[in-house]
């Protein structure tokens, strides 16, 4: 991962007045997932990056799952509280003045660094979840992926024995309580494991939350080995390949694998814990393994990711 030569401010999470607990209660339910965008990037950016995975999420999900949720199904995309401003080419300070509309969850985009504003961020996410309600799911990319691992970790606290204590003796600790109890799912687009020096914790237990990790083969910026050390982290790990570089795909046969893993987190059992040791360390190439999208019947094709009569289902809803 390379440098970037940035100023940076904390930008306050914009004030506004938290819903009661009665009006929560009053309001049918959603499937809300969080969103979290990369570095330079902001909230609004990162909606238009995913815009078609999240129309192929929302137009996926049958009936039986969407009759949970009467509410329908929301994208949340908070902005990160570090503001990003390029230093004047000739060295000086940028002044105070000055604004962009790059964004970042801590100031670097390494493995290496001490992430100072870290508690920044899981506060300004404390404040978010606080605002709109707690999240079945997480997806982040780049610096977000890397964030979403953590978010998913945090969660667990409840939950995973010895996180919280992990979590709060680590070199740097982490003492904000997490806003809501463990996700569902998480999926990490070209993501990294922080620091390890100090933010072990995170990762050690590892973390239980079924984590999808998408990455690209030509990705120069997070590279193959940053993402393996963070799906080693992972005791409910996915791994997908793909032959792009360091951005969300827009290829149908990146996506539905993804929407696919999506849908199968809301199945009790988990659907896809049954499905050809898809679970658990599974790794799949994308372009070699995933059937094509126009492809109507596969017989002779063998389920990789899922089985085929799910993927048909799957495609059937978006087409």
């Amino acid at each position: 991962m390379h440098g970037c030569d940035f100023a940076f401010a904390i930008s306050p999470l914009p004030s506004t007045t938290p819903v009661s607990a009665a009006a929560v209660e009053t309001k049918p339910a959603q499937l809300r997932i969080l969103m979290l965008h990369g570095f330079t990037q902001s909230g609004p950016s990162f909606r238009v990056k995913t815009r078609k995975l999240a129309h192929l999420i929302k137009h996926s999900l049958p009936p039986a799952i969407l009759g949970q949720y009467p509410g329908g199904i929301r994208f949340l995309y908070p902005t990160g509280p570090l503001n990003l401003i390029p230093a004047d080419q000739t060295g000086d300070e940028p002044s105070h003045q000055e604004e962009s509309d790059n964004w970042a969850w801590w100031r670097t985009l390494d493995t290496t660094s001490h992430y100072r504003e870290l508690d920044s961020t899981f506060q300004r996410l404390t404040d978010y979840i606080s605002l709109h309600g707690p999240v079945d799911g997480v997806i982040g990319f780049s610096q977000g992926a890397a964030l979403a691992a953590m978010f998913a970790s945090w969660c667990e606290s409840s939950v995973v024995p010895g996180r919280a204590f992990s979590l709060a003796t680590q070199e740097v600790p982490l003492t904000i309580a997490a806003p809501q109890g463990p996700l569902k799912f998480a999926v990490c687009f070209a993501g990294f494991r922080g620091t390890e020096q100090y933010y072990p914790g995170f990762y050690e237990p590892k973390i239980e939350t079924p984590i999808m990790h998408v990455m690209g083969k030509l990705d120069n910026m997070v590279t193959e080995e940053h993402t393996m050390d963070l799906f080693d982290a992972c005791a409910n790990g996915v791994l997908m390949t793909h032959d792009g570089g360091h951005y969300v795909p827009l290829q149908y046969n990146v996506l539905l694998p993804v929407v696919a893993f999506v849908e199968s987190m809301f199945r009790e059992p988990y659907y896809i814990k049954d499905v050809d040791g898809f679970m658990r360390g599974r790794k799949v190439d994308a372009v070699l393994e995933i059937p094509k999208p126009k492809i109507k019947r596969r017989s002779s094709l063998k389920s990789v990711v899922l089985c085929s009569k799910h993927m048909r289902v799957i495609r059937r809803r978006i087409c």
